[in-house]
């Protein structure tokens, strides 16, 4: 007969990060936060950078698209806000609109610059590939 369990009981909470589990590791291989925080600038005012607002938005709607209301309450059902380090109350649309307004501005070159680091990442010939801005 075994024996019974002595230790302490463990009352947290698990989270199921479901398709976060692929999404996050590529979104961070792919340079996502750092490629769109060197084309916008800090804002010291802000705690979080727009590179990590927007990559957990890119998080958000490749894994369960949803108005940017509800992406506070997401962040915190999926463990998405542990993943980034960023408390699901600092999501809020507001923050998540600057993030939006800023990216606007400078959307090509951030795009160009996403789709050169995943060139680079899947070792993609430039001779074969046609690329269009």
């Amino acid at each position: 007969m075994a024996d019974a369990w002595h230790g302490p009981i463990v009352t947290d909470k698990t989270l199921d990060f479901g398709p976060l589990a692929l999404i996050a590791p590529l979104l961070q291989q792919l340079d996502i936060a750092p490629i769109i925080d060197r084309h916008l600038p800090p804002d010291p005012q802000l705690a979080f950078s727009h590179g990590r607002i927007l990559s957990l938005l890119l998080a958000a709607r490749l894994c369960q698209p949803t108005a940017l209301i509800n992406i506070p309450d997401w962040a915190q059902r999926t463990g998405a806000d542990l993943l980034w380090d960023i408390p699901a109350l600092s999501l809020n649309d507001d923050r998540l609109g600057r993030a939006l307004d800023a990216f606007f501005t400078q959307r090509h070159s951030i795009l160009a610059s996403v789709a050169a680091q995943t060139i680079l990442l899947a070792e993609l010939s430039l001779d074969r590939l046609h690329f269009d801005p």
